[in-house]
């Protein structure tokens, strides 16, 4: 009896023998040896039988080369020995070291030597060597089967592959393992989106065929056996997977008409739930489920036309208005699922209609009145804007707004701040702007005042703040916009500020603004009418003092107080505004003891941080002192000069040729 060892070798022995028949280390092609097609392949493994194949004689003579061809790789001496000792194919199996050759195992020289002995060890023992047994426990089976599959698409190889795959379906069935268990052992279960391109799929499928026959009251079927490992959902995601690509889609198809049958009976709503559409989200129109369960739903509408639903209203159910809104707008975005998007949206619209759905119903509906200041950048505002288009086409004397409607819900103010927060964001920029534009459009359509937006928009309570804050933004543009209209007012910005606040309260939101980079611009133009204002006569830098309440701060906190700080700033511009005049000013001289000034100016001459205002502010007491006519005899006892060598000689020198020159013109000191 010749084995197909025997047989392969022999063929390899033609292709190779005038090549390299004398070559020690001659190679062998195995997708050759099926490519000549010059012996019969149809008894290659033991244990596949049919009547219809025959066995085919091959001479001795090939034989005894084939083997002689295996010695190139395993002498025979080796061979002779692993057979006469009865060595078992698994242990040549790993001798050869084919446990390595994995998906290259069909390539491999080796596997033929170690076929050919199988084939010799059989004939040995009379008892059969299990090729399939020892390939299972090197590989697994699923491992096994993917290595036989790729054989199988190689012209070259297919034909032993098929054979083996025929070996491997018989092991299993001969195990008695269901078509569920072989399901598992080749990993299928963890195959994925492309099961039905898998070639070990195709073996399964085999197994399935097999199983079925010899099993007839245990049958089973592609479609439970991938529902039982799948769940309906995973497996209409395969489904529509393999839908796109040719060469799986007719096993798709035929899978899909099978689901669609055995859901025959169950209500479209059963049927969404079942594939977890109840929990699919915005994406839903673009999910492969929901394509499946569309597919049933006009099948179940055309068999059951008494129990007919729509689409829009399964998803209105399990997602309500404001979730088939955020849908919608989320499939239009999308080439794929716009056209049954805008389908659903029609619908929902002619429904609001009919039903009589007021623009503030539907806002409620959709709900955003919960929506909060991200409003602008809602899907559910682009559903409302398009509604409110429809409603106005259907009723053109009840026409409505988009600006009336925010402002119903979130006042002036509030949609102020909202309008600010969303021009800030790119995707929002656009609409932000143009509602901000139509709401001062409004303001003046409705003759309002800047004084009557400033409180509107209660900025009158907005305290140190005001000139950070987003809607005096607004205000300001408000006011510019109504001087364009009306000439001549004088309700300026600065104008309606100055109304509200006093100017130490000016001052504090001046300071506080100057620190913010968004309301620098606002600050300094505030400041520029504060000072004007302050250098106005009959105003001079005394009313300055007051207005900044530092006559009521004591000598020692003088010089922390923000307020000095910025009155010594003023007083920087007020002398650059009047150089060389000498505009009277007593406040600090006539407030505070000249001791106690003197110590504190000292005082603050020793500290770096502190000394530039000491300095400014040494040469502004001595000019008060001049104008409060102080006698150079008591500021001297004030500085503590009493002779040449004294630290502040020179100054009180100064200070007196300073007070004569003022009021005591033409004496000499």
């Amino acid at each position: 009896m010749w084995g197909y060892g025997a047989v392969i070798m022999a063929v390899a022995l033609l292709v190779n023998a005038d090549a390299s028949f004398g070559q020690r280390d001659a190679a062998i092609n195995f997708g050759d040896l099926l490519k000549l097609n010059i012996v019969s392949t149809s008894r290659l493994l033991r244990g596949y039988n049919t009547e219809d194949e025959e066995r085919v004689g091959v001479p001795s003579s090939v034989v005894e080369k084939a083997k002689a061809m295996v010695m190139t790789t395993v002498s025979a001496e080796k061979l002779a020995s692993w057979l006469n000792k009865g060595k078992s194919i698994d242990d040549v199996f790993t001798r050869l070291q084919l446990a390595k050759a994995r998906d290259k195992l069909f390539d491999n020289p080796q596997f033929l030597t170690w076929l050919n002995y199988a084939d010799d060890l059989t004939a040995k023992t009379g008892r059969e060597a299990s090729i399939i047994a020892t390939l299972t426990a090197h590989y697994s089976d699923d491992v096994l089967a993917k290595i036989i599959g790729a054989a199988k698409q190689v012209e070259n190889t297919q034909g032993i592959a098929t054979r083996l795959e025929m070996s491997q379906v018989q092991g299993w069935l001969a195990g008695g393992k269901t078509a569920d268990e072989v399901f598992t052992a080749l990993k299928l279960d963890k195959a994925g989106d492309d099961i039905l391109a898998s070639p070990v799929f195709d073996t399964w499928k085999t197994y399935l065929k097999i199983f079925n026959r010899e099993n007839p009251s245990s049958q089973t079927s592609w479609l439970a056996s991938l529902t039982a490992h799948y769940g309906d959902d995973a497996l209409a995601q395969i489904i529509q997977t393999a839908k796109k690509v040719g060469a799986t889609r007719s096993e798709a198809v035929a899978l899909e008409t099978a689901q669609m049958q055995r859901w025959s009976g169950k209500l479209p709503d059963e049927v969404f739930t079942l594939l977890k559409l109840d929990k699919a989200g915005d994406d839903i129109l673009s999910s492969p489920q929901f394509v499946s369960w569309n597919t049933y739903l006009k099948i179940f509408n055309k068999e059951h036309p008494d129990k007919k639903t729509s689409l829009f209203a399964t998803l209105t159910a399990q997602y309500g208005d404001d979730g088939v809104s955020r849908i919608v707008e989320a499939a239009l975005k999308t080439k794929s699922s716009s056209a049954i998007a805008k389908s659903i949206q029609a619908e929902q619209f002619q429904r609001w209609i009919v039903g009589g759905k007021s623009t503030n119903d539907v806002f409620f509906l959709l709900k955003l009145n919960k929506a909060g200041d991200d409003i602008l950048s809602s899907p559910q505002l682009d559903t409302f804007t398009k509604y409110m288009k429809a409603f106005n086409k259907e009723n053109p004397d009840n026409q409505k707004t988009l600006l009336a409607t925010l402002t119903t819900h979130y006042d002036d103010e509030g949609l102020t701040r909202v309008l600010d927060a969303a021009k800030k964001v790119e995707a929002t920029k656009s609409i932000a702007t143009n509602l901000e534009t139509a709401q001062i459009q409004h303001w003046l359509s409705a003759r309002k005042t800047p004084d009557n937006v400033f409180t509107i928009l209660n900025l009158d309570k907005a305290g140190d703040n005001l000139l950070a804050s987003p809607l005096f933004t607004t205000f300001t543009k408000f006011t510019d916009a109504y001087h364009a209209e009306n000439l001549g007012t004088k309700m300026t910005t600065s104008w309606i500020v100055g109304y509200h606040y006093n100017a130490f309260e000016l001052a504090k939101m001046i300071i506080v603004g100057e620190k913010i980079p968004s309301s620098v611009k606002a600050a300094k133009r505030m400041e520029g009418v504060l000072f004007k204002d302050w250098m106005a006569a009959p105003n001079s830098p005394d009313h300055a003092f007051k207005a900044l309440k530092l006559n009521q701060v004591g000598t020692k906190k003088l010089s922390k107080d923000p307020m000095f700080n910025y009155w010594m700033k003023f007083l920087d511009d007020f002398n650059t505004a009047f150089p060389g005049k000498n505009i009277e000013r007593t406040i600090l001289a006539t407030t505070y003891k000249d001791q106690d000034l003197w110590k504190a100016i000292e005082a603050a001459k020793t500290n770096t941080k502190t000394k530039e205002t000491a300095n400014k502010l040494e040469t502004e007491v001595l000019k008060q002192f001049i104008f409060a006519k102080k006698q150079p005899i008591d500021v001297a006892k004030v500085m503590n000069v009493k002779e040449k060598t004294d630290a502040n000689w020179k100054l009180w020198k100064t200070y007196m040729k300073d007070f004569n020159a003022y009021h005591l013109r033409g004496i000499k000191t």
